[in-house]
Formats: structure tokens, C-alpha cells, sequence
């Protein structure tokens, strides 16, 4: 009997000591300067809730890239692209599913293929983003880029163009008469 509850306890021993080991969740995940993977990786712009209204966010990912200058190009790029469809954007998208059973003698023969195309197109001009954050992650080479515009800045840039705009239009038209002009005499005013 002595024997049962020694052996009782050395199971609930090493029980205890291996759940004690086991870790809570997914392995933690790091990025190459050594911090751990920062939320917005993750969860984007909804990692900052104070700054809603405020700041907007874009992340953007890039993988299985070699060159890191172009890698964390593609990321940021991608950032942008995430943040300007905040704004204005134009989903296009296809899907094609194929499936086909042949049979024979008894046999049977089945094919699937499914594909899946989208065209993201974003119309806009943004001035005033700003790169935030980025990492590469140590654990599958995948560099995370976040950008942000505050809308301060952003209106600030708008003004600033709205005002530029005006300028470049007269600049144009002023340029646009010269050229007509230098035509007209080159041609003898014959078109």
C-alpha cells in the first residue's frame, strides 16, 4: 500500500513539474534588434485606441525577400497602401473554382483547382506619413512596417496644396500660352 502512494505521488510530482514546464501559448517572437514583436504587428492601427481619430495607422508585411533594402521597401510601401485605403479604395475581385470526378471500372478520379484574384486599386495622394515603426522578424525573416499620418499633418499638407495648386494651375496656363506662341511661329501659324 505504501508502495501505491509513493508511486501516487511521484505521477502527481511529475505531473505537476511537467505542466509547471509547459509553456502557456505560442513561443514568444522577436525582432532582430531584440524586442519583442510590438502589438501592431498584429493588430494594426487598433494597437493605438487613444490615438483614435487622431492618427491613422497602416501596416504593411514583406517576406521571402533576400534583399533587406528592398524587403523593408515593400513593407513600408505596403504600410501606405494599407493607410490610403482608409481613405478611398476600389476592390476588384475574381474567384474561380473548378472541380471535376471521373470514373472508370470502378475507379475514381478527382480534380479540384480554386483561384483567387484580387485588384486593389487606391486612388490618393497623402502627404504628411510618416514611418513609425519596423521590424524583421527573427523568426521567419518577415519585415512589418507601420506609417502614420496625423491629422494635423494631414491637414496642414492639404492646405499646403490647395494653395500649391492654385500656383501650378497659373504656372501651367502661363506656360501653356508660351508654348502655343513658340508653336504658332515655328509652324508660320499653320497647325
Amino acid at each position: 500500500m505504501k508502495k501505491a502512494i509513493m508511486g501516487s505521488l511521484l505521477g502527481i510530482t511529475v505531473f505537476a513539474a511537467a505542466c509547471a514546464t509547459t509553456p502557456s501559448g505560442p513561443p514568444k517572437r522577436y525582432c532582430s534588434d531584440g524586442r519583442e514583436l510590438p502589438r501592431w504587428v498584429f493588430t494594426g492601427g487598433a494597437a493605438f485606441p487613444g490615438d483614435r481619430g487622431k492618427v491613422f495607422y497602416g501596416r504593411g508585411e514583406a517576406g521571402g525577400i533576400s534583399d533587406s533594402s528592398l524587403r523593408n521597401e515593400a513593407a513600408q510601401n505596403r504600410a501606405t497602401g494599407d493607410l490610403a485605403k482608409s481613405f478611398k479604395v476600389a476592390v476588384k475581385s475574381l474567384m474561380d473554382d473548378y472541380r471535376a470526378s471521373t470514373g472508370a471500372e470502378g475507379k475514381e478520379a478527382a480534380e479540384r483547382h480554386t483561384e483567387a484574384v484580387q485588384r486593389t486599386v487606391v486612388d490618393q495622394t497623402l502627404s504628411g506619413v510618416v514611418l513609425a515603426d519596423m521590424c524583421e522578424d527573427t523568426s521567419n525573416g518577415a519585415t512589418y512596417a507601420l506609417v502614420k499620418l496625423d491629422t494635423d499633418s494631414f491637414e496642414n499638407a492639404i492646405e499646403k496644396n490647395r494653395q500649391l495648386g492654385e500656383k501650378m494651375k497659373e504656372f501651367v496656363r502661363q506656360n501653356a500660352e508660351k508654348s502655343f506662341s513658340k508653336l504658332e511661329g515655328a509652324t508660320g501659324g499653320n497647325p
